[in-house]
């Protein structure tokens, strides 16, 4: 499988990569027919209500079967990964790391930082 991205801005994290929203933005619009790239809201399903990234999938971090979900998932794909201000995606992405995935990727403040670029949501 090809690699859609080559970059990420490591954190504190040794090998947290943050994308900055204009730069998920950017990529999910380059790869809207591309299978391999998946959007995952990690928000409560009420969270998800309220306005979310066009073509995200909802999975609760806070749900009892989150890891379970995420272990039947491809781990051949490239995930972004997004919350409400960036906590929970970046656990979200230690629990996908340690499940082997190698292509995952955490947009930099949440939804509240997409939003606060003006960048677009759907309800």
């Amino acid at each position: 499988m090809f690699k859609i991205f080559k970059f990420g801005k490591k954190t504190q994290k040794e090998d947290l990569k943050n994308i900055t929203p204009e730069k998920a933005f950017s990529l999910v619009n380059e790869n809207k027919n591309n299978s391999n790239l998946v959007i995952l809201d990690v928000r409560t399903p009420i969270e998800y209500g309220d306005g979310h990234l066009e073509g995200s999938k909802n999975i609760d971090y806070k749900s009892n079967n989150f890891k379970k979900v995420i272990e039947e998932m491809d781990k051949t794909k490239t995930y972004i990964l997004y919350c409400r201000s960036g906590v929970r995606s970046a656990k979200s992405y230690d629990i996908m790391k340690k499940l082997n995935f190698t292509d995952v990727y955490n947009v930099e403040g949440g939804i509240k930082g997409w939003m606060k670029k003006g960048l677009p949501i759907v309800k």
